[in-house]
Protein backbone atom coordinates (compact mmCIF):
# COMPACT_ATOMS: atom_id res chain seq x y z
CA UNK A 1 0.00 0.00 0.00
CA UNK A 2 2.58 2.10 0.81
CA UNK A 3 4.67 1.84 -2.05
CA UNK A 4 1.58 2.33 -4.48
CA UNK A 5 1.16 5.45 -2.79
CA UNK A 6 4.90 6.42 -3.73
CA UNK A 7 4.66 5.46 -6.91
CA UNK A 8 1.16 7.97 -7.25
CA UNK A 9 3.36 10.27 -6.44
CA UNK A 10 6.10 9.62 -8.80
CA UNK A 11 3.03 10.21 -11.23
CA UNK A 12 2.95 13.22 -10.03
CA UNK A 13 6.78 13.95 -10.46
CA UNK A 14 6.19 12.47 -14.14
CA UNK A 15 3.64 15.07 -14.71
CA UNK A 16 5.68 17.31 -13.81
CA UNK A 17 8.65 16.25 -16.24
CA UNK A 18 6.18 15.85 -18.82
CA UNK A 19 5.71 19.93 -18.23
CA UNK A 20 8.90 20.54 -18.00
CA UNK A 21 9.71 18.58 -21.30
CA UNK A 22 6.52 20.54 -23.15
CA UNK A 23 7.58 24.07 -21.92
CA UNK A 24 11.39 23.72 -22.09
CA UNK A 25 11.79 27.04 -24.17
CA UNK A 26 10.32 29.22 -21.76
CA UNK A 27 12.12 27.51 -18.13
CA UNK A 28 15.52 27.91 -20.31
CA UNK A 29 14.85 31.73 -20.81
CA UNK A 30 13.98 32.08 -17.79
CA UNK A 31 16.30 30.20 -16.04
CA UNK A 32 19.02 32.08 -18.06
CA UNK A 33 17.27 35.58 -17.37
CA UNK A 34 18.18 34.40 -13.99
CA UNK A 35 21.26 33.17 -14.32
CA UNK A 36 22.13 37.00 -16.00
CA UNK A 37 20.37 38.52 -13.51
CA UNK A 38 22.34 36.89 -10.46
CA UNK A 39 25.32 37.90 -12.28
CA UNK A 40 24.72 41.71 -12.24
CA UNK A 41 22.69 41.96 -9.40
CA UNK A 42 24.69 39.02 -6.67
CA UNK A 43 21.43 38.04 -6.07
CA UNK A 44 18.24 36.17 -6.77
CA UNK A 45 15.36 38.44 -8.47
CA UNK A 46 12.47 39.35 -6.14
CA UNK A 47 8.51 38.83 -7.31
CA UNK A 48 8.34 42.05 -8.50
CA UNK A 49 12.20 42.03 -10.57
CA UNK A 50 10.49 39.41 -12.81
CA UNK A 51 9.78 41.26 -16.28
CA UNK A 52 5.93 39.43 -16.67
CA UNK A 53 4.24 38.23 -13.33
CA UNK A 54 4.07 34.67 -15.43
CA UNK A 55 7.27 34.42 -15.78
CA UNK A 56 7.56 34.33 -12.28
CA UNK A 57 4.65 31.63 -11.80
CA UNK A 58 6.65 29.48 -14.56
CA UNK A 59 9.84 29.66 -12.21
CA UNK A 60 8.00 28.61 -9.22
CA UNK A 61 5.84 25.74 -10.84
CA UNK A 62 9.88 24.54 -12.28
CA UNK A 63 10.98 24.46 -8.51
CA UNK A 64 8.36 22.69 -7.40
CA UNK A 65 8.06 20.03 -9.69
CA UNK A 66 11.88 19.73 -9.92
CA UNK A 67 11.74 19.68 -6.12
CA UNK A 68 9.42 17.06 -6.38
CA UNK A 69 11.42 14.49 -8.65
CA UNK A 70 14.63 15.12 -6.72
CA UNK A 71 12.40 14.09 -3.33
CA UNK A 72 11.13 11.23 -5.61
CA UNK A 73 14.33 10.06 -6.40
CA UNK A 74 15.77 10.31 -2.91
CA UNK A 75 12.81 7.92 -1.45
CA UNK A 76 13.61 5.90 -4.77
CA UNK A 77 16.73 4.67 -3.06
CA UNK A 78 14.54 2.77 -0.66
CA UNK A 79 13.11 0.58 -2.92
CA UNK A 80 13.70 -2.72 -5.04
CA UNK A 81 14.57 -0.85 -7.98
CA UNK A 82 17.33 1.64 -6.05
CA UNK A 83 20.05 0.82 -8.48
CA UNK A 84 18.22 2.75 -11.07
CA UNK A 85 17.62 5.54 -8.77
CA UNK A 86 20.98 5.64 -7.78
CA UNK A 87 21.93 5.54 -11.57
CA UNK A 88 19.44 8.89 -12.18
CA UNK A 89 21.03 10.48 -9.35
CA UNK A 90 24.51 10.26 -10.60
CA UNK A 91 23.69 10.92 -14.13
CA UNK A 92 22.17 14.21 -13.13
CA UNK A 93 25.00 15.02 -11.25
CA UNK A 94 27.17 14.54 -14.07
CA UNK A 95 25.02 16.72 -16.42
CA UNK A 96 24.92 19.51 -13.79
CA UNK A 97 28.91 18.95 -13.76
CA UNK A 98 28.70 19.42 -17.68
CA UNK A 99 26.77 22.18 -17.81
CA UNK A 100 28.67 23.93 -15.87
CA UNK A 101 31.99 23.68 -18.03
CA UNK A 102 30.70 22.95 -21.35
CA UNK A 103 28.06 26.39 -21.48
CA UNK A 104 27.89 26.03 -25.60
CA UNK A 105 26.01 22.32 -24.55
CA UNK A 106 23.76 24.01 -21.77
CA UNK A 107 20.12 24.18 -23.35
CA UNK A 108 20.70 20.78 -25.25
CA UNK A 109 22.01 19.02 -21.94
CA UNK A 110 19.23 20.48 -20.18
CA UNK A 111 17.02 18.87 -22.82
CA UNK A 112 19.07 15.71 -22.88
CA UNK A 113 18.22 15.41 -19.06
CA UNK A 114 14.44 16.32 -18.78
CA UNK A 115 14.03 13.90 -21.56
CA UNK A 116 15.87 11.25 -19.49
CA UNK A 117 14.05 12.25 -16.19
CA UNK A 118 10.41 11.52 -18.44
CA UNK A 119 11.79 8.11 -19.43
CA UNK A 120 13.38 6.72 -16.92
CA UNK A 121 10.47 7.47 -14.48
CA UNK A 122 7.79 6.30 -16.81
CA UNK A 123 9.28 3.17 -17.14
CA UNK A 124 9.31 2.94 -13.74
CA UNK A 125 6.37 3.31 -13.00
CA UNK A 126 5.04 1.41 -15.52
CA UNK A 127 7.38 -1.79 -14.79
CA UNK A 128 5.97 -1.39 -10.69
CA UNK A 129 1.92 -1.39 -12.47
CA UNK A 130 2.41 -3.93 -15.10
Amino acid sequence: MLLNIYYLFGLIALLGSFINLFRFNKFYYIIEWISKFKKINGKTPRINEFRKKDDYNIFISLSVSKMAITIWLIFGLFTNNWYVFLSLIMANFLINIIIKKWTLLHKYTLFLKANIDVVVILSLIIKKFI
